[in-house]
């Protein structure tokens, strides 16, 4: 009987999930032209001279680009709603206390996580794109110009904002779980080459299928990983 029950809650909370993630991503793909705008301004207001226009070689890709950004939107803000779900559904079964630090805990990283990430695309994606622009040599003999594919762009830009937050993600949840003592230098050593496997798994998920953005990924994972486990003989 209690089996059942939870058996239907967890189904209730799930059919909430689903629901409001559709409806959020209906509404994030109304307004997928404004949201495209957000992100492609970054290299349009880069350059005063020239405003840059954005291409597409294949019949279906402007479409594949709106569905694509508005479910990366949509996933963003129903995070936390789902994330709520998840702990209404476990909260039954943990101590008052550490309830009071998971609630904590996770307020603090959502709001580090937005932070970060307008922080990336207001601030360092646009600095990026200055970076890149430097290369064009116009009015000289090549006049060498940039008409981006607006496909590879969007990617490039997900690409780096994924990025940042899978290493601000690993960072803020390996410091909790140390510095609650939650977790053992041991276990950390003991977990190291599951935990290797892991990051080359987040890796290739978050940057596919550049070889060498994989590597960079997990390469700044892996010295993370380590300086933790230092981290932790310290204050063991």
């Amino acid at each position: 009987m209690v089996f059942q029950f939870f058996i239907n809650e967890l189904k209730c909370r799930l059919h909430y999930s689903m629901c409001s993630f559709m409806f959020t991503f209906i509404s994030c793909y109304l307004y997928s032209s404004e949201l495209l705008h957000i992100f492609t301004r970054s290299l349009i207001i880069s350059d005063l001279i020239l405003l840059k226009k954005f291409i597409f070689i294949d019949m279906t890709e402007g479409f594949r680009i709106n569905i694509f950004i508005s479910f990366f939107i949509a996933f963003c803000i129903i995070l936390p709603f789902v994330t709520y779900n998840i702990f209404s559904f476990v909260s039954p079964g943990l101590y008052s206390s550490f309830r009071q630090d998971v609630i904590s805990n996770i307020v603090y990283i959502f709001n580090f996580a937005y932070i970060v990430a307008f922080a990336i695309l207001f601030v360092i994606f646009p600095i990026i794109c200055d970076f890149f622009l430097t290369f064009e040599q116009k009015n000289t003999i090549t006049n060498i110009v940039i008409e981006p594919r607006i496909s590879l762009y969007i990617y490039f830009a997900l690409n780096l904002l994924g990025s940042f937050l899978v290493i601000m993600f690993f960072i803020i949840l390996l410091y909790l779980l140390i510095d609650c003592r939650y977790i053992h230098y041991n276990i950390l050593i003991d977990l190291r080459k599951y935990s290797y496997i892991f990051i080359l798994l987040i890796s290739a998920f978050f940057s596919p299928p550049d070889l060498l953005n994989q590597l960079l990924l997990s390469s700044i994972l892996i010295v993370v990983y380590e300086w933790f486990i230092f981290y932790s003989m310290l204050i063991s």
